[in-house]
């Protein structure tokens, strides 16, 4: 069997184009605005390790954080090359833990699965789950953070395996085939762009204490761009339906948005109205222009940080 090749996501240009757009344009109430510190830690040092998808995209990426421990595309026998989950396990200590990283990110799948011998393939979800918790040992006893990534291309077997390890073991794992679907992402900057952005909103938060937040309201118009920030509030009449994102600061510099594993669903946290008769939101963010009135939209993180509040006025 050929390794699959790699979907083509020029369609999600527009969707990375949007998302890029609402975070550029995010309305900010001065309580949430904060001056930089000199004294602000560094962003960690990530390696990326994996197969041909890994190699690519952090290339892409020219992140100087950003450790590329990625391989080629594998020839046949898969799961004796460097790519797969029993490869990578080998060459773990080399490409993950001599280099003293911050964090791990791993993600792997589709070279484990492109077996056509049905035998072998039995024996694939086993051995790549004690592959994966090997590697988590290795690096959690070096005192490496670990993230996974459920890679696009891989099969659900595998992928829901590398999901539930996660849950289990309370490890960030970063859902790129809901976002890709269960085709490989191809070599395009849209693919690679969005990639990155999923990535850094899971990496760069990484051990930081969060400090406040916004919420962005996707339809919101533009606000002046001279610097005088407009009040984060809307005129809607009935029947609107609006997505509100958070986006929260962290103690070391940037602004990321909460993405749970689906990322276009919304984000973990604590949502609520003022008035649910007049507008309703959902624990995704999703509001409902119900009735004419005023409601607050209102998001609290996991952890307790209040983030700003934004007033719908809605008419008839």
């Amino acid at each position: 069997m050929n390794h699959p090749s790699r979907l083509t996501l020029a369609a999600l240009a527009l969707s990375l184009s949007a998302l890029m757009s609402l975070a550029a344009n995010a309305q900010i109430t001065p309580n949430y605005v904060r001056p930089r510190n000199a004294n602000e830690q560094p962003l960690p040092k990530v390696v990326f390790i994996g197969d041909d998808l890994t190699l690519n995209w952090v290339s892409a990426a020219q992140n100087p954080n950003w450790i590329n421990q990625g391989v080629p595309p594998p020839p046949f026998p898969y799961l004796a090359w460097p790519g797969s989950s029993g490869g990578i396990l080998g060459r773990f200590q080399t490409d993950v833990v001599k280099l003293h990283p911050n964090l791990v990110h791993i993600m792997m799948g589709t070279v484990d699965e492109n077996n056509n011998d049905d035998a072998m393939y039995q024996y694939t979800s086993p051995q790549f789950l004690s592959n994966l918790n090997q590697m988590v040992e290795e690096a959690q006893a070096a005192n490496i953070g670990v993230v996974l990534g459920i890679e696009p291309g891989a099969g659900p077997q595998l992928n829901t395996i590398v999901a539930t390890y996660g849950a289990l073991h309370n490890i960030p794992v970063i859902n790129y085939a809901a976002v890709f679907g269960t085709t490989s992402a191809n070599t395009t900057a849209a693919g690679y762009a969005l990639m990155t952005q999923l990535a850094e909103a899971t990496i760069y938060p990484w051990n930081q204490t969060l400090e406040g937040g916004y919420l962005q309201n996707e339809g919101q118009p533009n606000p002046n761009e001279g610097g005088n920030v407009p009040p984060n509030q809307n005129t809607v009449n009935c029947g609107a339906v609006l997505q509100f994102t958070p986006y929260g600061y962290y103690y070391q510099p940037g602004v990321y948005p909460f993405l749970n594993e689906d990322y276009f669903t919304g984000a973990t946290g604590t949502w609520a109205s003022s008035n649910p008769l007049v507008m309703s939101v959902s624990p995704t963010g999703l509001a409902y222009a119900l009735s004419s009135g005023t409601a607050i939209i209102t998001y609290t993180s996991p952890s307790g940080v209040k983030f700003s509040e934004w007033i719908m006025y809605v008419g008839i």
